[in-house]
């Protein structure tokens, strides 16, 4: 009484009774004839048409010639042809988690179950079994790197039947990436701000945004290219600027790159050497200039709409041809 069968069990009822007439039992609504002391299997059809896994019920008869009736012995038994159910309620297909082991939500169900246990696997690293005990083990989920992880649930029953589930999630463990494609380091600017473009690349990309003053004052952007705030600009001197981008996943992940650039707000210094303003010249004059700037490009002077290049510091007199 009480035992768990995976297959028909057997039947063998002997009777003690002289005027014994009728051997049978009953599961159910059917009713089938044994012959006394005689081992046979349950009825197929009777079995076929019980559950996969539970209980039932055998009623045993017998009467004698008379109608006498012992309706005394009952046997409840169960059956188990069924493996384990596991339903994975979380994490969902493709969910993405970063360095830290995901939480999992397994449901396994069976009446007889055994063991649950789970495999990691990335397609080139496959880790050993471990036994489930309500989360996947960081050790464990470190062994697989960055890419597509299959988490594989297995669980068996006392009759070792086979269960199993698994789902595919992302493991991304490295940061996004943000490049400064432009402007170039140690490119020259003036009173007008940047523009710039970046290259960036991840997984589930989320924001990206610079900042010139080490995070006090952050801007946020879309796309590739933009220009730096105007105003914020004008805040600095005659000085290098250290312009700092930043990008961040869903993950919280943050990837960043930066160029430094430098500003000349200021004009060149221009000292006319000569001529002297205001004087006559009865042949061409000698023109030299000098101009002071630390980042100058070329000195030159215009007569009407024509434009002469100077050397600076050097004097050169004044073009014949005007």
């Amino acid at each position: 009484n009480g035992t768990i069968y995976n297959s028909q069990p057997s039947i063998n009822v002997t009777v003690f009774d002289t005027y014994l007439d009728t051997l049978w039992y009953r599961v159910g609504n059917t009713n089938i004839t044994l012959t006394n002391n005689t081992e046979v299997l349950l009825n197929l059809t009777i079995w076929d048409s019980l559950p996969e896994e539970g209980v039932f019920i055998i009623y045993f008869y017998a009467n004698d010639l008379v109608g006498n009736l012992n309706n005394t012995l009952v046997l409840t038994l169960y059956k188990d042809i069924k493996a384990p159910t596991i339903i994975i309620d979380s994490p969902q297909s493709k969910d993405l988690f970063g360095d830290n082991s995901p939480s999992v939500s397994l449901n396994v169900t069976d009446a007889n179950l055994d063991e649950v246990w789970y495999q990691l696997s990335n397609g080139t690293v496959t880790t050993s079994n471990y036994t489930w005990t309500g989360f996947i083990n960081q050790t464990v989920w470190n062994q697989v790197g960055n890419g597509t992880v299959t988490i594989k649930f297995y669980a068996n029953d006392t009759f070792n039947h086979l269960g199993f589930a698994n789902v595919t999630v992302r493991k991304s463990i490295w940061n996004p990436i943000i490049l400064v494609e432009d402007p170039p380091e140690n490119e020259l600017f003036g009173l007008i701000a940047p523009n710039f473009t970046i290259y960036k690349s991840g997984t589930e990309l989320n924001t990206t945004w610079y900042t010139l003053d080490n995070g006090l004052t952050n801007f946020t952007f879309t796309g590739l290219n933009g220009t730096i705030d105007q105003d914020v600009w004008g805040l600095f001197g005659f000085e290098n600027v250290i312009i700092r981008f930043y990008i961040n996943d869903s993950l919280g992940k943050i990837g960043f790159d930066e160029v430094l650039v430098l500003k000349d707000p200021n004009p060149p210094l221009i000292t006319i050497n000569s001529p002297d303003d205001g004087e006559y010249y009865a042949d061409l004059p000698d023109i030299q200039v000098t101009a002071t700037d630390p980042n100058l490009e070329s000195v030159w002077y215009t007569i009407g709409g024509t434009k002469i290049m100077l050397t600076n510091g050097v004097s050169e007199p004044l073009d014949s041809s005007l």
